[in-house]
């Protein structure tokens, strides 16, 4: 027998004959070689698992856990981890992507355009309190670049298969007092009309041939915005908590994947004290943790123990990883190379049972189920609800003279709110 049902435009199916089944098109399936005398049967059965070969779409055989039927990509966001879901009509617990090659060229100094809002954006700022942007044309550098910029037209920043990407500019710059201060501070970002309590992001990097080895450079970002707040209002003060960001940043021992845990309630949890999180790879400042690419990944809880199989493949060598000083040439080079980070809000104010994870090239890069992101104090039933891509940078290494901007892309964001299977 065989039974098909209607989904969110596609079609499920369970199979309980070994029939061959193949796609139509508008989704109307045709199953063939039936053990009863019917061309086509439909019913409402109740679905149940069973393999499945896609005729015409891969010569795979797929297990659907679920009933549904899926494609190679699909798969990959369930229960293979390692690709990502470009081509799948629907991929499970998909709530928005972005490739920006239906974006026609944009800067941030363009502002909040129809064309953003119209792919789901929702808001974006160019320069920030901390100072900037200085290079751009705006300001006499023919040039210069605007704090982000989506634009089709180099070929070092669009991804082998043509996507286009997210292009994020930092500037090196120094204050008057010889600081570097923080810098450029562009920022694109999309709120949800339903927060999540868990969320997982995909996305893709290139950091630019010859990037600088110095400084700090905020990437990503999870928010947890109050109604009615500023998306952009931060810090003890501010609109959002919990949040969390990703940062490169690098020392004299390499290149680090720098996370900060900013908790709620922010007026006097912003740091993540009340309580604060067990069973890190290294000790936190400030709501904030340095960690390397080394014994951090191979030693995830921090108890002196390599838990964690290294797989992440040195860029200089093209062989694994070893143990060691890992520098930015070495974990990221000028590859593209994918992101993924997944978060759970903590069941309850103070429960120390939330969640935190990242992966590089499908290498678990830290892994903790024990972050309390809603405090002690908290009155809980916070949820993530905001999403930013790019930030601003603390990098003075060259004079003000010179003019340095030096750029990184983002390229096939995926936001789901499930951490997919066999993650």
């Amino acid at each position: 027998m065989f039974a098909l049902t209607q989904y969110k435009g596609s079609l499920n199916a369970v199979n309980r004959t070994g029939g061959v089944v193949e796609r139509w098109p508008y989704y109307v399936i045709k199953a063939k070689n039936w053990s009863t005398t019917q061309n086509e049967e439909e019913t409402n059965m109740a679905l149940a698992p069973a393999p499945w070969r896609l005729q015409d779409l891969t010569p795979e055989v797929i297990p659907a856990a679920d009933g549904s039927i899926r494609t190679i990509a699909a798969q990959r966001d369930g229960s293979r981890p390692g690709g990502d879901s470009s081509g799948d009509s629907d991929p499970v617990g998909l709530i928005f992507s972005e490739t920006f090659n239906s974006l026609p060229d944009i800067t941030s100094a363009d502002g909040m355009t129809d064309a953003l809002t119209a792919a789901g954006w929702t808001t974006m700022r160019n320069g920030g309190a901390g100072g900037g942007p200085h290079y751009t044309p705006a300001e006499g550098f023919a040039n210069g670049h605007y704090p982000y910029e989506i634009k089709g037209d180099d070929s070092e920043q669009i991804m082998e298969d043509g996507e286009k990407s997210l292009v994020c500019y930092r500037e090196s710059y120094s204050l008057n007092d010889g600081s570097a201060g923080w810098n450029s501070d562009g920022i694109l970002m999309k709120i949800f009309d339903e927060g999540k309590e868990s969320v997982f992001v995909r996305f893709y990097i290139k950091f630019q041939p010859g990037w600088t080895e110095a400084g700090q450079t905020k990437i990503f970002r999870w928010l947890s915005l109050d109604e009615d707040g500023s998306p952009t209002s931060f810090f003890s003060d501010g609109d959002s908590a919990p949040i969390y960001l990703w940062d490169w940043a690098t020392s004299s021992y390499g290149v680090r994947h720098f996370h900060s845990f900013r908790a709620d309630p922010q007026g006097d949890n912003y740091f993540m004290t009340n309580p604060s999180p067990q069973g890190l790879p290294r000790s936190m400042s400030q709501g904030d943790l340095t960690a390397n690419y080394d014994g951090n990944i191979r030693d995830l809880n921090g108890d002196g123990t390599e838990d964690n199989t290294i797989t992440l493949i040195d860029q200089k060598t093209g062989e694994t990883l070893t143990a060691g000083e890992n520098f930015h040439d070495q974990i990221f080079g000028s590859a593209w190379h994918k992101v993924e980070i997944y978060l759970s809000m903590n069941s309850s104010p103070g429960a120390k049972d939330g969640e935190m994870k990242y992966w590089l090239d499908d290498q678990l890069c830290f892994f903790n189920e024990q972050m309390p992101w809603m405090g002690d104090d908290s009155p809980g039933g916070r949820l993530w609800n905001a999403v930013g891509i790019g930030g601003n940078d603390n990098f003075n290494t060259y004079p003000n003279s010179e003019a340095v901007q030096e750029w990184y892309a983002i390229s096939k964001i995926e936001i789901f709110d499930t951490l997919p299977e066999g993650m």
